[in-house]
């Protein structure tokens, strides 16, 4: 993912670029802005968690599904690069009390940095994540690698902006 641009506004609205998909010699990325419908009571206090577009993006998708308890064979894998960019832009009578702080993550096939950044009114948020695999198939070692860093993401996803 390029990145998301989000403002609150009081009907949804949004548009969509990217690049080819049929060209296999340039990386695939997506850029989406959004004005959404409300979600979040604003203004007013409270706090909420980085919102996703129209649909889950890849990382966000990923923190929403439970992992299963084991696997009795090898299944397929594969070594990947996602990156999620998201900018909030708050109304000018909104303050931002608390942002998370962010987050890193690595192993010897995982590799997760978040990091939540505010300049005035705005809310700057980057998700990386970067996974190189040894091979194609995964194994109950790799199960119990992939349940680790997926609590981490999930309690990194479920992080709110504050507001007032």
């Amino acid at each position: 993912m390029k990145g998301f641009l989000y403002q609150f506004g009081e009907t949804g609205s949004g548009s969509i670029k990217h690049v080819d998909p049929e060209d296999i010699d340039k990386p695939y990325w997506i850029e989406g802005h959004f004005q959404l419908d409300p979600i979040a009571n604003v203004p007013g206090r409270g706090a909420m968690q980085v919102p996703v577009g129209l649909a889950p993006g890849s990382l966000a998708g990923m923190g929403t599904y439970t992992l299963s308890v084991s696997h009795q064979h090898s299944w397929p894998c594969a070594s990947l690069t996602i990156s999620d960019n998201y900018e909030i832009n708050f109304p000018s009578n909104v303050s931002i009390t608390s942002i998370p702080d962010g987050m890193a993550y690595r192993d010897h096939q995982i590799d997760f940095q978040s990091t939540y950044r505010r300049v005035g009114h705005q809310v700057f948020v980057d998700r990386s994540l970067v996974i190189e695999r040894p091979s194609q198939v995964c194994n109950s070692e790799d199960l119990e690698r992939w349940r680790g860093f997926h609590l981490k993401l999930q309690r990194d996803l479920r992080s709110q902006i504050f507001y007032r």
